[in-house]
């Protein structure tokens, strides 16, 4: 589990943070020159208007920003520029985006493979949207495999869920729809010329801001008020948009099963399960995905609705359980498209949650060997693949571990601040025998905690704290003497063992 970091430094790592099954707090922190800026795993945010990772900068980070594999937190304010690929998205992962920049990666702003991205204002909550998603080396937003990212919809009365994002200057298109779904991205500003935005697929960008967000706003195309959507579906987005997930979730239900072979009927699939999540705990959701499933006949919402099941079993930790639901799936009638999605989720939970890299390269193998290279599983198992084996063909998970194994000390310790005296900031380091939960509290001379930082279960070995004289809330401190004291928490064998030690800082401003 990861504990609550604020005003750290993270670079020059594998990844600057990887979190797994827990909601972090990060706020005020750097992540530069990584492999990965943050892994993000199985892991939440309490709702929307709670940001959980905000104030951060994330920069030249050399494959992506932010990694997500049915991840959901809600990103406020952070600068994500200059990485290879800003935000990545895998299965079921639903980040709320608020005022954030994705801008100037090498490729993609935003990549969503089976993943819902809210990327719009939400009026219930009074956030989201805002974000500026520009001068990227591809595309803005590509969305693959049924992902349904929403940058905007205008039909919701008396509400506001505009965008009021700025997605301008992409290299390739705007916004990338490799799916079969519509993709809603109103109210957003386009740059210039106004009426021409560079998109592709089933895009609606219509009506469209006249100015950057915060600059007039006034939409200069002609609006019809009445949605595209059939009535059913509109009357059930309202629902989600007014937080009725309940009723929205069962709405949405009714739709595909009685329209099976309606062009909506897969977004409506898709929908169902974001709303679930959001009312229901994980074993809920499963049991009425079972019970909808003895409804349903048409192949491909199975198909999607299975896919749902895969992600909970994964978040309840019945990894295996999972891979038996994937093989009794594959069948002779799917296509070879959907057997691919199949064959890499199971590259990613044999990789990512069963640490089994032999069996999960075999299987991106697969995907690699029976798919075209323009399509989005090929992609994304390509460069899984590169990941692993980037070094002489090696894994570089396994490289790591063998790296820190050969270089883990036989002791605590804290070794003194550098520098010290300091201005701005002093960096500290500390070694880790063993797995630990670590502690770090900075105090002013009265006694009053200024700011903490914890991680629990360390990997051991050497690591860097680095402090830039803020407080908890992100506000520079004034000179003075602080004293800093690290308390690490292990386990050799059955035997506890606790260390501590202060440290006095001198900030000179």
């Amino acid at each position: 589990m990861l504990g609550d970091v604020f005003n750290c430094s993270f670079n020059d790592n594998y990844c600057g943070i990887r979190t797994y099954q827990s909601d972090p707090l990060v706020s005020g922190s750097q992540f530069t020159d990584n492999r990965f800026g943050l892994f993000l795993q199985n892991c939440y945010a309490p709702n929307w208007s709670e940001k959980n990772i905000y104030d951060c900068t994330i920069n030249d980070n050399s494959y992506f920003g932010i990694y997500m594999v049915d991840a959901s937190p809600t990103l406020y304010n952070n600068t994500i520029k200059q990485n290879t690929r800003a935000l990545w998205l895998l299965y079921g992962s639903e980040p709320v985006l608020d005022h954030n920049s994705m801008e100037s990666s090498t490729y993609y702003g935003i990549f969503c493979s089976e993943s819902n991205p809210d990327i719009y204002f939400n009026d219930q909550y009074g956030a989201g949207g805002y974000n500026h998603i520009r001068l990227n080396g591809s595309y803005g937003v590509n969305a693959a495999n049924n992902s349904l990212p929403v940058l905007g919809y205008a039909y919701t009365p008396m509400q506001d869920n505009s965008g009021y994002n700025t997605i301008e200057s992409n290299t390739d298109y705007e916004v990338y729809n490799n799916t079969s779904n519509i993709i809603y991205a109103q109210y957003n500003w386009w740059g210039e010329p106004h009426g021409d935005p560079s998109v592709y697929g089933d895009v609606v960008w219509v009506p469209y801001l006249s100015s950057p967000p915060g600059e007039g706003n006034l939409a200069m195309s002609e609006f019809n008020e009445s949605s595209p959507l059939p009535h059913e579906l509109n009357d059930a987005y309202v629902e989600q948009f007014n937080a009725n997930n309940d009723i929205a979730a069962s709405m949405f239900k009714d739709y595909f099963i009685n329209h099976p072979d309606s062009p909506y009927t897969i977004r409506a699939v898709v929908e169902y399960l974001k709303n679930l999540d959001y009312f229901k705990k994980t074993e809920e959701s499963y049991n009425d995905i079972e019970e909808t499933k003895k409804s349903v006949k048409n192949s491909d919402v199975l198909f999607e609705l299975n896919s749902g099941q895969y992600t909970l079993l994964i978040r309840l930790g019945e990894f295996n359980d999972a891979l038996d639901l994937i093989d009794n799936n594959i069948k002779e009638d799917l296509s070879s498209k959907q057997i691919n999605r199949l064959n890499l989720h199971k590259a990613i939970i044999h990789i990512h949650n069963l640490n089994d890299v032999k069996t999960g390269e075999y299987y991106l193998d697969k995907v690699i060997d029976n798919s075209a290279k323009n399509e989005a599983v090929n992609e994304i198992a390509t460069l899984e693949k590169e990941i692993l084996n980037k070094t002489s063909g090696a894994s570089l998970a396994r490289k790591a571990l063998s790296k820190k194994k050969n270089n883990v000390p036989n002791s605590f310790k804290l070794s003194n601040n550098y520098p010290n005296p300091f201005n701005p900031s002093t960096t500290v380091q500390y070694s880790l025998p063993h797995v630990s939960d670590i502690q770090i509290i900075i105090y002013n001379t009265l006694g009053q905690p200024v700011t903490e930082y914890r991680v629990n279960g360390q990997e051991p070995g050497s690591h860097l704290y680095k402090w830039q004289g803020k407080n908890n809330s992100g506000q520079i401190v004034s000179s003075g003497l602080y004293i800093l004291r690290f308390v690490a928490r292990g386990q050799n064998n059955a035997k506890i063992i606790t260390f501590s030690k202060d440290m006095k800082l001198l900030l000179v401003r």
